[in-house]
C-alpha cells in the first residue's frame, strides 16, 4: 500500500515535471517559428525591393541617355529647320526612337510632324514656355501605354518647339507596378483596370508614409506597397532639366482576413509556419527533455528520502544525522 501511494505521488511530480518542460518547449518552438516565418516575409521583401531598386536605377540611367539623344536630335533639327525644311520632313519621318515628335507654335499646334503620328495628343501647354528641357510622363487610357515627353524650344525661333513622346510602356507597363506622379495621380494604368486614378486618395495612410520616405516598403491592411522615389534630372551638359519626381510602386494584394503578416489564431499558425525548418534538432531536443525529466524526477525522489533520513528516528526521538549523511555520499 505505501509501495503504491509513493508510485502514485512521484508519477505525478513526473507528470508535472514533464508538462512544464513540454509548455517552456512549446512556447519556444512557436517563438522560434514566428520569428522565422517573419524572417522569409522579410527575405522576400528585401528581394522585392532589390527589384524596384533595380527598375530605378534603370530608368535613371535610362532617363540620362534619352535626354543625351533628344539634345542632338534637337540639334540636328534645329539645323534643318533654319536652313533645310526638305531634309527636317524627311527626318522626322525616319525617326524610329519616338512614336511622336513633331515642331509645334505656342499653341501646341503640329507646324512640321512625323508621318503616322500618334492619333491622340496630351495637353502640354504647360510645358511650352522658357528655355532648356522639359519632360514629364503621361499615361494614355485609351491604348494603356505609359509615354515620356520631351519638349524644347528651337533657338533664336519665338513660340517655336519640338515634342517628342517615348514610349516607356515596356519599362513600367507590369501589372504590379504603378507609375505615380507627386500629386499622387495614376500614370502607368487606366480608372477601368484599377478602380480608381488618384493614388493619395484612395491609399492616403499608405501615400503619406511612400511621400515621407525616398524608398521602402509599407504593410496595408491588404496590401504591401514597395516603392522607390524616380530620381529626376536637373541639367546636362549645363542645359537646365525641368523634370518632375515620380514615385514607382510596386503593389502586392493578400487577405487582410487571411495572410502571414497578421498571424493570431492556431489555424492561421499551422497555415503559414514553416514546421520542415531544423524539425529533427527541435525532435532531438525534446527527447533530451524528455530523458531530462527522468534525471529531475530521480534527483528529487532522493532529495525526499534524503530530508526523511535527517528526520527524527522513530526508537530514540532524536535527530538521525548520520544515516542521511551516508545515503549522501551513496548519491
Amino acid at each position: 500500500m505505501k509501495y503504491s501511494k509513493n508510485n502514485r505521488k512521484y508519477f505525478f511530480i513526473y507528470l508535472s515535471i514533464i508538462l512544464l518542460f513540454t509548455t517552456f518547449y512549446l512556447v519556444l518552438f512557436i517563438a522560434n517559428r514566428l520569428q522565422y516565418t517573419s524572417h522569409n516575409l522579410e527575405v522576400e521583401h528585401e528581394k522585392i525591393m532589390n527589384a524596384v531598386d533595380t527598375i530605378a536605377d534603370i530608368d535613371f540611367i535610362a532617363n540620362k541617355y534619352q535626354l543625351l539623344y533628344f539634345m542632338d536630335y534637337v540639334a540636328l533639327l534645329e539645323s534643318f529647320y533654319k536652313n533645310n525644311k526638305k531634309s527636317l520632313r524627311y527626318f522626322l519621318n525616319k525617326n524610329t526612337m519616338y512614336a511622336s515628335i513633331s515642331i509645334v507654335d505656342k499653341n501646341a499646334k503640329p507646324i512640321f510632324a512625323k508621318v503616322n503620328n500618334l492619333d491622340f495628343t496630351f495637353d502640354i501647354s504647360s510645358m511650352l514656355y522658357g528655355d532648356g528641357i522639359k519632360t514629364t510622363i503621361m499615361f494614355d487610357n485609351d491604348y494603356d501605354k505609359v509615354y515620356r515627353i520631351f519638349v524644347h524650344p528651337i533657338d533664336n525661333i519665338k513660340d517655336t518647339y519640338i515634342v517628342a513622346y517615348l514610349d516607356i510602356d515596356e519599362l513600367y507597363g507590369a501589372d504590379d507596378f504603378y507609375i505615380v506622379s507627386r500629386e499622387g495621380r495614376l500614370l502607368s494604368k487606366s480608372k477601368e483596370k484599377v478602380g480608381f486614378d488618384n493614388f493619395a486618395l484612395h491609399y492616403p495612410n499608405a501615400w503619406e508614409h511612400i511621400t515621407d520616405n525616398h524608398s521602402g516598403q509599407y504593410i496595408g491592411d491588404n496590401h504591401i506597397f514597395t516603392y522607390h522615389t524616380l530620381n529626376h534630372i536637373n541639367s546636362i551638359n549645363g542645359v537646365d532639366i525641368e523634370q518632375n519626381a515620380y514615385y514607382l510602386i510596386f503593389a502586392m494584394q493578400f487577405d487582410s482576413k487571411d495572410n502571414p503578416y497578421s498571424i493570431d489564431s492556431i489555424s492561421s499558425f499551422i497555415k503559414y509556419a514553416d514546421f520542415h525548418s531544423n524539425i529533427i534538432y527541435w525532435i532531438i531536443g525534446y527527447v533530451w527533455i524528455f530523458f531530462t525529466s527522468i534525471v529531475v524526477l530521480w534527483i528529487i525522489i532522493n532529495k525526499i528520502k534524503n530530508t526523511k533520513s535527517f528526520g527524527i528516528d522513530e526508537k530514540y526521538r532524536i535527530l538521525d544525522i548520520d544515516s542521511g549523511y551516508s545515503k549522501v555520499e551513496r548519491f
